[in-house]
């Protein structure tokens, strides 16, 4: 069952966390998607652990990583959670992340590839989630691409 009660839209000043379930990226990246971001009206926040490495090239240990998601998930000012980069870390994710708190506290998630496995997650919690564009590419293209467009004018649209 989806969350039907929860209001997904986003408004202009909301909070998009970045974050990193598992491989580093380059500050560089993160700091040019959180300048699209603002662009488009809305309010990046970048998780406290996304500079730090671990095994050359994780962005953390496994519960520095989780520990940014669940803080995005518990900071109801924060509307929507986009990953960085993917990466096969992040299965190392699923059992530091109560289920529970995904459901109690809905937003949507924005990611491919490895992140599949977040949005899992998410939809056996009964909550929606984006499969798409990640902070890397938005970053790389500026946020002109094809997809980027997309994915704010989702956000700015979309309300189940």
């Amino acid at each position: 069952m989806i969350l039907a009660s929860a209001t997904f839209k986003l408004k202009k000043g909301d909070k998009i966390a970045l974050i990193s379930p598992s491989y580093t990226t380059p500050d560089s990246n993160i700091q040019k998607t959180a300048n699209v971001i603002k662009e488009w009206g809305f309010t990046p926040v970048i998780g406290k652990n996304v500079d730090k490495l671990d095994a050359g090239k994780y962005a953390g240990t496994a519960e520095e990583r989780a520990d940014d998601f669940i803080a995005a998930l518990k900071d109801t000012s924060i509307k929507a959670i986009l990953a960085n980069r993917g990466g096969y870390g992040t299965i190392q994710l699923v059992d530091l992340i109560d289920p529970n708190l995904v459901k109690k506290n809905p937003k949507w998630l924005i990611g491919y590839s490895d992140i599949t496995t977040l949005h899992a997650m998410q939809t056996k919690a009964g909550v929606m989630s984006i499969h798409g564009t990640m902070s890397s590419f938005i970053a790389k293209t500026a946020g002109k691409d094809d997809n980027s467009p997309l994915l704010r004018d989702l956000l700015n649209e979309l309300d189940l």
